[in-house]
């Protein structure tokens, strides 16, 4: 069974891969809804990782024997996420209802993106990094926040959309 050592529970959909060190041959499955997996391995030695969402990774060795069946539960770390969260306005300080923030790592790969609510507030939950803020809608210019480092804190980022006055087609 895999378990968060946050609060114990069973983590479902994670996924085991052992690799197979004399054949190079790679066996892996995905736990079920209660945490629970079963793998069949030959004779070998391992190694193992085990993977699931907001939580690191574990890597472990295992020796199997022929004939012997074995129980081997794991406990992952789970990943802490940061709370990035601000407000948009217009120029005039009004809150932006509905305008799509954006997180952006490496200057293309989106990774998180919310709406405001009707206080033009949005919350974003990431993983330590450096992104790019983003938000915009139509009828708006839109605005950027760039090299935004969140390493290991919340961080508040409140961005001022410019309502577009004429389109120039451009």
């Amino acid at each position: 069974t895999v378990y968060s050592n946050i609060d114990d529970n069973p983590i479902g959909a994670a996924s085991i891969s052992a690799y197979n060190i004399s054949t190079t041959q790679l066996f892996s499955v995905n736990t079920s809804g209660n945490g629970s997996y079963q793998l069949f391995l030959p004779e070998s030695d391992y190694y193992v990782s085990v993977n699931a969402d907001n939580h690191e990774e574990l890597f472990d060795t295992l020796s199997i024997v022929s004939g012997q069946s074995y129980t081997k539960d794991f406990n992952l770390d789970q990943v802490y996420l940061n709370t990035l969260s601000g407000t948009i306005t217009d120029q005039a300080g009004a809150a932006l209802q509905n305008i799509e923030v954006v997180a952006i790592v490496d200057g293309s790969t989106l990774v998180s993106g919310t709406f405001t609510d009707e206080n033009g507030y949005y919350e974003l939950y990431l993983l330590n990094s450096t992104y790019d803020i983003v938000a915009g809608t139509n009828n708006y210019h839109m605005q950027a926040e760039y090299g935004v480092e969140i390493i290991d804190t919340d961080v508040t980022v409140d961005l001022v959309l410019e309502q577009i006055q004429q389109f120039d087609g451009g």
